[in-house]
């Protein structure tokens, strides 16, 4: 009994590493393709950096949004993050959902909505939807965008 329960142990602990790594690999910097896209913005550069469980994200747009990127720290583990974007705080959490990175994001005068980046299979292609409050049927924004090879 000693034994098989041991046996089980040691093989949940090979496969709970494998889980945890089994996501996929938002790293590097995303272009946005306006005509596929559903944003305000007429350009969004987007860079991601994953160390573990931190995540940064910086977003640069061009025209309606400041020429100041926003940059964003989160983490995957469902720990909150506080971020500051111009004059507003804002609390997020962030945790993966299969290859899916889902961020509930509320501010500090009660408003809140959901982001989704989603990964294609191939690595090339980020789709960010943001869902506006609690209509978590109908996008807010999607912003598609395509890996730089450089």
């Amino acid at each position: 009994m000693r034994r098989t329960l041991f046996t089980a142990l040691l093989a949940l602990g090979m496969l709970v590493p494998a889980v945890a790594q089994d996501h996929a690999n938002f790293d590097g910097t995303y272009i946005m393709v306006k005509g596929q896209s559903h944003y305000p913005a007429e350009s969004a550069t987007e860079v991601i950096h994953l160390r573990g469980d931190a995540i940064d994200i910086t977003l640069a747009e061009q025209p309606p949004h400041s020429a100041a990127p926003m940059v964003l720290h989160l983490t995957s583990n469902g720990k909150p993050a506080i971020n500051t974007v111009g004059p507003n705080k804002f609390t997020s959490t962030t945790h993966w959902d299969g290859n899916k990175l889902v961020t509930f994001v509320e501010g500090d005068r009660g408003q809140h909505m959901t982001e989704v980046r989603e990964l294609s299979p191939d690595g090339t292609t980020l789709t960010v939807t943001g869902y506006h409050q609690d209509e978590l049927k109908k996008p807010y924004y999607v912003r598609v965008m395509t890996k730089s090879k450089s």
